[in-house]
């Protein structure tokens, strides 16, 4: 019974995982910049100016990242 919990508990931290790269919570000064910078081609799989989740991304999918600095 409580490696079912478990089970259900993994599951349910890695569907909460998948749904966040469609959040659509935004800040309007990094907005701002974005239109500054004409960089608003930025899909909504991609992880923009946050570092530390993009680590936290790549190290969960187990995938390469690709950093862009400005």
């Amino acid at each position: 019974m409580r490696i079912a919990g478990i089970g259900v508990g993994v599951v349910l931290g890695l569907a909460c995982l998948a749904a966040a790269p469609f959040r659509s919570v935004q800040d309007p000064a990094k907005e701002a910049l974005r239109q500054k910078l004409k960089d608003t081609n930025a899909g909504p799989g991609w992880i923009y100016d946050d570092v530390a989740q993009g680590f936290a991304r790549a190290k969960l999918t187990r995938k390469p990242m690709l950093i862009v600095f400005r």
